[in-house]
């Protein structure tokens, strides 16, 4: 072991739990939007903080949501890197990093479209005449409705390929 592998085996530890911090403080801000959203909608186009009068609740919401999605992708793949790092080579067959990033990404999208789902199901109830809607107001297009379809499709696809990486990375 070189004199900077424990300097950087400390930075992935530290890096790793940053990102996931991140995409943790992302997510329950994302989910404090989505709330809003399905209650309160009049609320979606108020500033989120009113110290930052300019950031509407919808758009922070939005933000928040791709950036927990794409922080839980990279936290998950630098938790499978470590893994597959720490494991003896006999217990795991050869990985290679684009493998750990289709698991990653996939597992990433399991849950990201799947709280899309639940909320614009749970929207569907609240307010069901939102469906025919665009799904934010910085794109006209999809709706609400083809979004949830969209997610539902989504979620199916990554759920099968997260299954199908897990079986390949536990097959010797």
């Amino acid at each position: 072991m070189s004199d900077e592998e424990p300097v950087r085996q400390a930075f992935r530890r530290y890096l790793e739990g940053a990102v996931t911090g991140l995409a943790y403080a992302s997510a329950l801000a994302a989910l404090s939007v989505f709330a809003v959203g399905s209650f309160r909608t009049q609320g979606l186009f108020t500033p989120y903080w009113g110290r930052i009068a300019s950031l509407r609740t919808d758009t922070f919401g939005f933000g928040c949501y791709v950036v927990a999605t794409l922080a839980f992708g990279y936290s998950e793949f630098l938790r499978l890197s470590r893994i597959v790092r720490h494991r003896s080579t006999a217990a795991i067959p050869d990985v290679g990093p684009i493998a750990l990033l289709v698991s990653a990404a996939s597992r990433a999208l399991v849950v990201a479209a799947s709280v899309l789902v639940v909320y614009l199901s749970v929207n569907a109830v609240t307010h069901p005449q939102t469906l025919a809607l665009p799904a934010t107001h910085l794109l006209s297009w999809p709706t609400e409705g083809t979004l949830r379809a969209i997610a539902l499709v989504v979620t199916a696809l990554a759920v099968a390929v997260a299954r199908i990486q897990r079986i390949a990375m536990s097959e010797g």
